[in-house]
């Protein structure tokens, strides 16, 4: 915890090094092609007018523009915070199709290049500031404490009588309070109705006649908090599964009653039947 903050950079580092890579590669394909360019356009002025090693024009063009690599090292100068104005001035005679080019490279690269190669460090940073499996999972567990806390807290001042039992008029003292709604709100259990859900947790717990447990207003509270999970809409249709199959079971076996009650009528009613007749046989 103490050097979140140090891992967190380290992390960084190591984990843009694949795109710095790519970064300076793309760069480096950048400036050899603009590099290219303005020294085969720097030569050919030089062959026209005739200018070669000891002319002014030639040392002044042979200074920032004498070749590839130095021609790339001038537009890096150029594009990284140097006076890009220099070399500017330098290839300014030659036309103005290496006037646009060079103020066009060097829009492109402050503009677009160093703004998308900056975009893509940020996104990978935030990637991976994003914690791992087991920092979420601490801090989900350290979360659900302090609720847990806060929520005893809150229950134990509703527990007038110090039982560890919350009755219905507690309970609604209690739910009344702004306070209390706040807090409740904050946790992410916003109770509109009171009494409806004291009914919920009373019903949860029929052995304290009406009472509401606080380890259960705590417990039942942590279960509440968010929106319905995945897990927890496949638990209630597995129970209302389970439910209805034992529906279904009881039904039949209440037919296989109701069928024998009957099956035992109908030879009770036979049974009647044969002995009147005998009692008539007998008569005559």
């Amino acid at each position: 915890k103490v050097f979140n903050e140090l891992r967190l950079i380290l992390n960084s580092l190591v984990g843009s090094l694949r795109s710095l890579f790519w970064s300076l590669v793309m760069m480096f394909i950048i400036y050899f092609m603009f590099a290219l360019l303005f020294v085969q356009v720097a030569v050919q002025h030089l062959q026209e007018h005739g200018w070669g090693p000891g002319t002014t024009e030639w040392e002044s063009i042979s200074q920032y523009f004498g070749g590839v690599a130095q021609a790339m090292m001038t537009l890096y100068q150029g594009s990284t915070g140097s006076d890009w104005t220099v070399a500017y001035y330098v290839i300014e005679d030659i036309g103005i199709g290496i006037q646009l080019s060079y103020t066009f490279f060097i829009a492109f690269v402050n503009i677009s290049l160093m703004n998308i190669v900056t975009g893509l460090f940020v996104e990978n940073a935030m990637k991976l500031a994003q914690p791992d499996l087991q920092t979420q999972a601490l801090e989900s567990m350290q979360a659900d404490v302090a609720t847990a806390e806060t929520l005893q807290k809150l229950a134990r001042k509703a527990d007038s009588q110090s039982d560890g039992l919350m009755s219905h008029q507690e309970f609604v003292r209690f739910i009344s309070d702004p306070y209390v709604l706040a807090e409740l709100t904050v946790i992410g259990i916003p109770v509109k109705d009171a009494e409806f859900f004291f009914n919920i947790l009373s019903d949860a717990s029929p052995d304290t006649q009406g009472k509401v447990p606080v380890d259960l207003f705590v417990e039942s509270c942590l279960r509440m908090r968010g929106h319905a999970t995945g897990v927890d809409l496949h638990t209630l249709q597995y129970r209302l599964i389970m439910m209805d199959t034992k529906n279904r079971e009881f039904m039949q076996s209440c037919m296989s009653a109701i069928s024998s009650v009957s099956d035992s009528l109908q030879a009770l009613q036979l049974t009647r039947e044969v002995t009147d007749g005998l009692e008539k046989l007998q008569t005559i």
